[in-house]
């Protein structure tokens, strides 16, 4: 997106110093208009809670007071496209120093229209955050979604990208180790894509994509200028935490961020009287909900609408009964990959819709195969096993038509009618020609899963396709119908790697060893073999279908039972530990699947719900002071909210973060609400 600067308007600080603002219009062209500042002409509000310092992602808004002559911009700052203007403020002309950026809110407007002089009009903006809950985690506005594993410094970017203002810092203040020597998070860590997307394909939000990421890692988004700032408030206490990183993720470089300001200093003053102090009272209790969307089972089915691809011929096969067959064989089906000579088939009766579904010959070319790929990534993070499952009809009386068959019906064999062959009894069978393949990122190669239904076993245990069946085999019959069959993987078994991720394909090749056809000797009354309705389920090692439901974390602090404020409650959908193969577990470039995380001198591997828990008990366990303050900022302005602040006349030993708060530029002031803020971490029981 391209902008040029439409509007500009500059006036002095208190201090003395200069403020430009300049409204920049998307694809404009021509002269810049001056415009008259109000006498209040900027404020910045940075919003914050001091009951939960750790919300993820923490706005700005900007409110510009000019003045203008009558329904003269109405038309224009009325606007209902979100990133039609850009606004950029300076310190200094314009290309100084740049304080802040964002774009005029929609659909705000107010101005006094019935006077001949100028009227004063209030431009409400944000920083970008606002604009982001209302953009879709898509490529485009209506197009593809993002699937894969993704870096995090990837997903931003592909965040990023969708506003029209742009980055060049990332500076953290975090002790975070994955898993226990990585401290770069934005390389360090991927995360799934799909995970950002509902059953139904609906995707999350760009901001909640920003908040599902970060708030596990304990840390807090914000913007200003054009550096973008991830905190844990805790570690603002130790200079030595802060790093930065360009945009992209990389050159992590040491960094003095943080510290103190002392309010009975020399760079830092109470503005004016009437300030306050209050209490914020504590819980003991914190209750994480690990919640992602995961990846249950996936089916496909051969006959669902869309999928078959028809463009062959429907060849008649004359039956006795009135009614005639249809065989086609250039049938194709979508998302499936064939060699030249494999095909799909189709059938239909008259006045009958058509079914489809995969055939296989006894004999033929072991190159020809048919291969699909589920559209599910398996993310394993335990013991899993993949139950998959198919419905098969072993066709014996004939070839093109296998579903009306009975003593009672002819086919036309071209020259006359014919009785069908008596069917032939087949107890169970076995099939040796799938393959199952998982497409290991990681390890950038293909690990085959099921080579023959062999599974990855050292010693190679036989897992073979089987018919689902019960009771006495000898009484059963498998053949000329439809039967389910299965065959389980067990994922925790392969020898080559311990944990897997990927796409899970399966192959199958059309020539068949029949081999274990029982009884023995019934191979060559087999004409096809039909395949249908392939299921993949994840399962654990019990054979329990892994589900949705949450998994939560409870911190409880038991050393303050006399004042309890209500329970915490938080939702996360990434994060680590034992989740099955949750679609929002965190992953590692150096490590695979994360089972921890540390912090610098912590010696104990946590699940994020854990570290997160531990940050919130340590900062909500006891009563905290509060401040409402009017603060002289002129020697910080918006950076004052990377310091802690002391008042050692007053409360000496006391440390306090900027949890919200109003800036006033030209006064050089900031009307704020801070908290008490601990520099020690407590245990936990989880």
């Amino acid at each position: 997106m391209a902008y040029a600067t439409k509007y500009r308007t500059s006036y002095k600080r208190r201090s003395g110093a200069l403020t430009t603002i300049d409204i920049q219009e998307k694809n404009y062209s021509g002269s810049i208009t001056e415009l008259t500042p109000d006498v209040n002409p900027l404020e910045i509000n940075i919003s914050g809670d001091v009951n939960n310092i750790y919300a993820p992602t923490q706005g700005t808004g900007a409110v510009i007071r000019l003045l203008v002559t009558p329904l003269t911009l109405h038309n224009e700052f009325f606007t209902t496209d979100p990133q039609k203007y850009v606004v950029k403020i300076f310190n200094g002309t314009t290309g100084g120093t740049l304080v802040w950026q964002g774009f005029i809110s929609t659909g705000i407007w107010q101005e006094d229209y019935s006077t001949t002089g100028k009227v004063p009009i209030t431009l409400t903006c944000n920083d970008g955050l606002a604009v982001l809950e209302d953009i879709s985690y898509r490529v485009s506005a209506n197009g593809a979604a993002y699937s894969g594993f993704s870096t995090v410094v990837t997903v931003m970017n592909n965040i990023l990208s969708k506003l029209g203002i742009s980055f060049n810092t990332i500076t953290t203040s975090s002790d975070i180790l994955i898993p226990t020597d990585v401290s770069n998070i934005f390389t360090g860590i991927t995360v799934n894509n799909e995970n950002y997307y509902d059953e139904n394909g609906i995707a999350m939000s760009c901001r909640a994509v920003l908040n599902s990421i970060f708030q596990p890692l304990g840390l807090v988004m914000s913007f200003q200028g054009q550096t973008i700032y991830l905190v844990d408030p805790i570690n603002l206490h130790s200079t030595s935490k802060g790093k930065t990183y360009s945009i992209n993720g990389g050159s992590e470089s040491a960094y003095s961020f943080g510290g103190y300001v002392d309010l009975s200093g020399t760079t830092l003053n109470y503005y004016e009287t009437g300030q306050f102090i209050d209490v914020v009272q504590p819980f003991n209790q914190v209750q994480i909900k690990y919640d992602p969307y995961s990846f249950i089972e996936s089916t496909y089915d051969f006959n669902a609408t869309g999928n078959a691809i028809v463009t062959g011929t429907w060849n008649r096969v004359l039956l006795d009964d009135g009614t005639s067959c249809y065989w086609n064989s250039g049938v194709t089906m979508n998302g499936w990959t064939t060699t030249s000579n494999a095909k799909f088939r189709g059938v239909r009766y008259t006045n009958e819709a058509p079914q489809y579904f995969l055939i296989q010959r006894p004999s033929g070319s072991a190159s020809e195969s048919f291969s699909y790929t589920f559209p599910y990534l398996i993310n394993q993070d335990e013991n899993l096993q993949i139950e998959f499952s198919v419905d098969v009809f072993v066709n014996t009386i004939d070839d093109k038509n296998p579903f009306k068959n009975s003593s009672s019906i002819k086919y036309h064999n071209g020259t006359t009618y014919v009785n069908y062959p008596a069917p032939t009894k087949i107890d169970r069978f076995f099939f040796k020609t799938t393959y199952f393949i998982l497409n290991s990122h990681w390890y950038n190669q293909t690990e085959y899963l099921g080579e023959q239904l062999y599974h990855w076993h050292e010693t190679k245990t036989y897992h073979p396709l089987h018919c689902i069946q019960s009771g006495d085999f000898t009484l059963s019959v498998v053949n000329d119908t439809w039967t389910p069959c299965k065959l389980i993987i067990d994922l925790s078994e392969n020898p080559e790697i311990d944990l897997l991720r990927g796409y899970l394909t399966v192959e199958f090749t059309t020539n068949i060893d029949t081999s274990a056809i029982i009884p023995t000797g019934t191979q060559s009354a087999i004409k096809n073999i039909l395949f249908k309705d392939f299921t993949i389920k994840v399962i654990d090692s019990g054979g329990n279908v892994i589900n949705n439901n949450s998994v939560l974390t409870e911190a409880t602090l038991y050393d303050n039972d006399t004042i309890k404020k209500s329970t915490l409650n938080i939702n996360l959908t990434n994060g680590i530990g034992t989740f099955g193969i949750s679609k929002g577990a965190f992953y590692s470039s150096t490590a695979g699947i994360i089972s921890g995380i540390t912090r610098t001198g912590l010696g104990s591997n946590y699940d994020s719900a854990a570290l997160l828990a531990q940050n919130l008990i340590s900062q909500y366990k006891a009563p905290r002071i509060k401040l409402n303050a009017n603060l002289d900022v002129s020697s910080y302005g918006l950076t004052i909210k990377n310091k802690l602040i002391n008042d050692n006349k007053y409360l000496n030993s006391k440390s306090f973060y900027v949890a919200s708060g109003k800036y006033n530029d030209a006064n050089e002031s900031m009307n704020c609400e801070l908290i008490e803020i601990t520099s020690t971490r407590e245990s936990i029981t989880t």
